[in-house]
């Protein structure tokens, strides 16, 4: 971030301008330019923010805004992705733990199943042996009780057809019944749909109630429906493209800095 801000600085001095200069083209006021300059982004709320104001102060000085944004992007992945010594140290001794305990958990298994074989060599023809005589006094108790089901089976199936049908007429009546209750409750879904054409933060709320805070990356798709309303906030307006039951929405007017609030109900 200090390359890129240096790089702004430059060109701004360049152009002879000043910090007051440019505040006065992009409202962007005057300490978060030069934070921007300085590569200071501990001032800024959010990433959205810094992001949303380089684009401004970029564009003002005649850079391609989502080339440096594309740049500040890459430089983060670079920075992230350097380890220093120390967590280096820390990670191979993660990897040799993970070792120890999988080691510990082959030695605890073979042991586990040398008790096993024990048990069932010694236990196991008793337990097959009762298993059997258990299974012979089950089906002779089965069978007699077989002759007393058969019985009841007849005087049952008579009591069966006539419940069926007046099962069969109720059913009738609780369907004409339902299908009039469907049609009598109105469904008042309201639906939002999000299509990020840039990586953009979003926080959206329904019925009063947060739902989604973060980011939607480029080509990101979202829907949720809601009883009542919506309220959308968005870190940079012309990055998201916005669909209110069906039709689409313009977040662009009114907001500051690329960024808005708005109600969708």
């Amino acid at each position: 971030m200090k390359e890129i801000g240096k790089m702004l600085k430059e060109k701004r001095e360049k152009l002879n301008l000043s910090l007051s200069d440019a505040h006065k083209a992009t409202k962007v006021q005057e300490k978060y330019l030069k934070a921007i300059e300085g590569g200071d982004t501990t001032i800024f709320f959010a990433d959205v923010y810094s992001k949303s104001f380089v684009r401004s102060y970029s564009k003002f000085l005649g850079f391609e805004p989502e080339e440096i944004i594309n740049m500040i992007n890459l430089k983060n992945k670079e920075r992230a992705l350097k380890e220093d010594p120390e967590s280096k140290s820390i990670k191979e001794g993660n990897c040799k733990n993970q070792s120890d305990i999988k080691k510990l958990l082959i030695i605890l298994g073979i042991v586990i199943a040398v008790i096993l074989s024990i048990f069932i060599l010694t236990f196991g023809g008793k337990v097959i042996k009762e298993a059997e005589n258990s299974h012979d006094e089950s089906y002779q108790e089965l069978s007699s009780k077989q002759a007393e089901n058969d019985t009841l089976e007849e005087s049952a199936n008579s009591n069966a057809n006539n419940e069926e049908k007046n099962v069969l007429d109720k059913q009738e009546s609780d369907i004409v019944l339902v299908e009039h209750e469907q049609q009598a409750t109105p469904l008042n879904k309201q639906e939002v749909e999000l299509v990020a054409k840039d990586t953009v933060w979003i926080r959206l709320d329904k019925d009063g109630k947060t739902v989604y805070e973060g980011n939607l990356g480029k080509g990101q798709r979202k829907v949720w429906k809601a009883d009542k309303s919506f309220i959308l906030k968005v870190g940079y307006a012309p990055g998201l493209r916005v669909f209110f039951n069906g039709k689409e929405v313009d977040i662009t007017k009114n907001a500051v800095q690329d960024v808005n609030t708005i109600i969708l109900e």
